[in-house]
């Protein structure tokens, strides 16, 4: 690869940065891109389960049968429905990857201003005061105050000159300096850390494929036989509509479309839908501190007087009106203190260790000092000490009620220090604290510590991957909260994450689930609905599993026996699925307790029932009937109990043979 060095009054030149874009050398995350249109209209349209209704359909219309419209209303229906979806969460998730900032660029010789995904390799740029650094970049002059808090979790700054790498993610709070673009892109520290994300398949997904599948080899089959003993088109239609799961599918769409749009409605962005059923098995809820728990702002808590001859109000008023707002010490002071005085103001400078304000006639400083439970400032001149500021964190709303309603395991995860984390813990009524310092247990970490302690702090973004992969270790499914760039790891490793749209670009785009309006009851609702709708589709798919392999039972005893089943039953037996799934669907039950092999055994006791019904020459429709009420019953029966019915039917058959 061509690297450029260029001046940095010139910077690159048309022909250099058309020769970048040429080789994909810009600044663009391959997780910001979703599937085009035209990709998610073709994979909606051209499945499987779409291709049986239409083979159906056509079979009907040979036959010159009404019912061909039924199954053509079923493709469109469940095609809408999943389009609708589909591309409704890809409108919301680019308008989030939106987002862009905006950087000052030289090219030409001219400085221009361009959106960071224009950014091409080798760019010189300009970073100014509260500029976000938007590419790994090498600071080619000047000097600045970086703010590396979104990286490390921890109130982290830093002094940068010529020479020092300048990371994605980070913040300048003071001082400017020209950069060269030295990764771009998927080559940026950051995006290596989202490609890395992983993605849990859904079972029900699987489940409900496979199920698919098997019938459709099956319609096959059934269709030839069929065609050879008995040359009727009506015949293999009306065979093969009832054991296709028209409402496994139709309702589930249904479900999922339900569900997109109820959290649209709570200001909540879904991802990927798949991502329910994963937050549904959710055990343990890992909590950032910094963003999560807290705001990114300072309250002032106490104001300790040191010096009774200075006008302690006046001062901070005169500080608080005329300095930067962007600053979170002086941002919490301009909410007490915002009345107009007499000082004269002329500038202001920041460094890491303190802020200096002048004044005519008058300097002051506002000094940090380490303080066990406060962000603690005193404020100065020149020797003597004034008053001390203590502040804390902002605590976010209701996340006094977030915490005592959630019925998860919680772990306070956080780089912040013990003394700040267990002070902000206990005022929102975390009373059970373990603490673990994890700046003591960098190499040789025991795993085991995640079940004796439930908050971490000082935790390295890598320590935080560790941790949620010790909880998967030790069996718990784990979803991780955050909103800074230091939470990443934790999130590329947890089964599923929630970010907040004012949190980085970088954790919008790894995260399963977005908050749009920052606020944590959006965690509960997030949770409530994702375990309400997979434990109703998990039921769904159950219930029409046994109903394909009922299907296929009857249709092996029917030929054996040389019934002719088809008008008898047809359209009553098509629908006895539809009433119990339509009362799951409304269900508010969580319990998620259905399995394979319990939906084998249903099958096999409904099959038996019509079996011995047949041998007595009962009615098919009371059977129907007996069946679906097994099947309503289903899901209160023990496995026990269905195990006795079981072996009562088949010792009755034995008798009856």
């Amino acid at each position: 690869m061509i690297r450029y060095s260029p001046n940095i009054n010139e910077g690159l030149n048309t022909k250099q940065v058309q020769y970048r874009i040429k080789n994909n050398h810009i600044n663009v995350m391959p997780s910001m891109k979703t599937d085009s249109l035209i990709k998610i209209i073709l994979i909606n349209i051209f499945t499987m389960f779409n291709f049986l209704n239409i083979y159906i359909s056509v079979l009907y219309m040979v036959s010159n049968s009404y019912k061909w419209i039924f199954f053509i209303s079923v493709f469109i229906i469940n095609t809408f429905l999943n389009l609708y979806r589909d591309i409704k969460i890809k409108e919301s998730i680019d308008k989030v990857y939106i987002k862009n900032i905006k950087n000052s660029v030289i090219r030409d010789s001219k400085n221009i201003i361009i959106s960071s995904d224009k950014i091409v390799l080798d760019d010189i740029i300009n970073y100014n005061n509260h500029s976000i650094i938007t590419t790994d970049s090498v600071i080619l002059e000047g000097s600045v105050l970086v703010d590396e808090r979104n990286l490390s979790g921890i109130d982290s700054y830093s002094v940068k000159d010529e020479g020092c790498i300048l990371y994605a993610g980070s913040k300048i709070i003071n001082g400017k300096c020209i950069a060269r673009a030295d990764r771009v892109g998927s080559n940026n520290y950051l995006s290596k850390i989202i490609t890395h994300k992983k993605r849990y398949p859904s079972v029900i997904k699987k489940l409900m494929n496979n199920i698919i599948k098997f019938v459709s080899i099956a319609v096959i089959i059934i269709s030839i036989i069929i065609y050879i003993q008995t040359k009727s088109i009506n015949t293999i239609a009306n065979t093969i509509s009832f054991i296709i799961p028209v409402g496994m599918v139709l309702i589930s769409s249904l479900i999922y479309t339900i569900v997109m749009l109820k959290l649209n409605k709570n200001k909540v962005l879904i991802k990927d839908i798949s991502s329910l059923e994963n937050m549904a098995h959710v055990d343990t809820i890992c909590l950032d501190k910094t963003g999560t728990i807290t705001t990114n702002d300072y309250v002032l808590e106490k104001v300790e007087v040191l010096n009774k001859k200075y006008d302690y109000k006046d001062i901070l008023n005169a500080i608080a009106s005329n300095c930067n707002k962007n600053n979170n010490i002086i941002k919490a002071l301009s909410n007490k203190y915002n009345k107009k005085t007499d000082y004269e103001f002329i500038s202001e400078e920041e460094t890491k260790e303190y802020i200096k304000i002048v004044f005519k006639k008058h300097t002051f400083y506002l000094v940090k000092e380490k303080d066990n439970n406060y962000i603690k400032v005193v404020l100065k001149e020149d020797n003597k000490n004034i008053v001390n500021l203590l502040f804390s964190a902002e605590l976010k709303d209701n996340i006094k009620r977030l915490i005592s309603n959630l019925d998860k395991d919680i772990k306070i995860i956080t780089g912040d220090n013990i003394q700040n984390t267990e002070y902000i813990l206990k005022k929102i009524g975390i009373k059970k604290i373990k603490n673990i310092d994890m700046s003591l247990n960098i190499t040789n970490m025991n795993h085991h510590i995640v079940k004796d302690y439930n908050v971490f702090t000082n935790v390295s973004p890598d320590q935080k991957r560790i941790l949620i992969n010790a909880l998967k270790n030790n069996g718990h499914k784990v979803v991780m909260v955050g909103d800074g760039v230091n939470d990443l790891l934790g999130m590329c490793e947890s089964d599923s994450s929630i970010s907040f749209l004012s949190g980085s670009l970088e954790n919008n785009i790894v995260s399963d689930y977005i908050i749009v309006d920052n606020k944590l009851d959006g965690i509960n609702k997030i949770m409530d609905i994702s375990e309400h709708s997979t434990c109703n589709i998990l039921k769904i798919t159950y219930l029409y599993l046994i109903k394909t392999i009922y299907s296929y039972l009857l249709i092996i005893i029917f030929y054996i026996m040389n019934i002719n089943y088809v008008e008898r039953f047809n359209t009553i037996y098509g629908l006895f699925p539809l009433i119990p799934s339509i009362l799951i669907m409304f269900s508010k039950d969580k319990e998620i307790n259905v399995d394979l092999n319990k939906s084998i055994l249903v099958s096999l006791i409904a099959f038996l029932i019509t079996f011995i019904g047949l041998l007595f020459n009962i009615n098919i429709l009371y059977l129907i009937l007996i069946c679906e009420i097994l099947i309503l019953l289903r899901y209160k029966f023990l496995n026990k109990i269905l195990i006795m019915i079981l072996i009562i039917i088949l010792f009755g058959c034995m008798i009856i043979l």
